[in-house]
């Protein structure tokens, strides 16, 4: 009989860790409030639904930039266990894209995927240099989010960290 106190007193107190743990955790109505209220200092339009943490995004937004800062500022949410972003991103106007404006977009999809060291410069023809010193996963990255801003080319002088 001894024995099975070792046994029953161990799997007691880990239910008991996993009941408190999981009533810590916030519900989902918290959790789209959080979202919403970090959504809403970004864009206007993002509707949130929650269940069981699980977080989906819908609504438009101008750029693709702007639809990665918004998944990422969701992820940063206690509670939040996954996203299904579902935001579209609009046609883009019919202006001509300049070189500032290509710049500024490279900038913001580069910072919503957390690449901060990152040097932008773009010619007359829209070809973006990349220089600076990144991590090896984020160089392919960075590559990837001047071509999705617009990039007619992209020159990846980037150095890798080791």
């Amino acid at each position: 009989m001894g024995n099975t106190g070792n046994f029953v007193r161990p799997m007691l107190a880990a239910v008991c860790l996993m009941v408190i743990a999981v009533s810590c955790r916030p519900r989902d109505p918290e959790i789209a409030e959080s979202v919403r209220s970090k959504v809403s200092s970004l864009a206007q339009g993002i509707s949130v639904e929650v269940r069981q943490g699980i977080v989906t995004l819908t609504g438009e937004v101008g750029d693709s930039a702007l639809r990665a800062s918004i998944e990422g500022a969701s992820k940063g949410v206690l509670g939040v266990r996954s996203i299904v972003n579902a935001i579209r991103v609009s046609p883009a106007e019919s202006g001509p894209l300049t070189r500032e404006t290509l710049r500024e977009r490279i900038l913001a999809s580069l910072e919503a995927r957390g690449i901060r060291d990152v040097k932008v410069e773009v010619d007359s023809a829209l070809v973006a240099t990349l220089s600076g010193w990144v991590e090896l996963s984020r160089d392919t990255l960075a590559v990837f989010a001047a071509r999705e801003a617009g990039a007619s080319r992209v020159i990846d002088n980037m150095k890798v960290v080791k």
